[in-house]
């Protein structure tokens, strides 16, 4: 029996915390390859209390690219930070990884 697996979307969830050092260019990588893959996608950052300027620059990419968006939180916490990316989620197939 031959199962073929066929995808219309998917959505991306990192937690993001202090990471404004590696931010710009990772998102930059992740959505090229995105973009690559020629089918609708979102990446979802979810911001996790960060003390440095990371919120700040995730706000800057949400601004200009409509694939992008920022969920943001006041204290940090791993777990809570996947589960709120994973609940706004628009997309069936979910990717989750760390930006670093």
């Amino acid at each position: 029996m031959e199962s073929k697996f066929n995808y219309k979307n998917f959505s991306i969830v990192i937690p993001i915390y202090n990471e404004e050092e590696i931010l710009e260019e990772s998102t930059n990588a992740i959505f090229s390859i995105c973009k690559r893959m020629g089918i609708d996608f979102e990446i979802i950052f979810s911001e996790n209390g960060s003390t440095d300027n990371t919120k700040n620059l995730a706000k800057e990419f949400e601004q200009s690219n409509s694939k992008i968006n920022l969920i943001e939180s006041d204290h940090p916490n791993y777990g809570e930070a996947l589960k709120r990316g994973f609940l706004k989620c628009k997309n069936e197939i979910i990717i989750s990884f760390d930006i670093d």
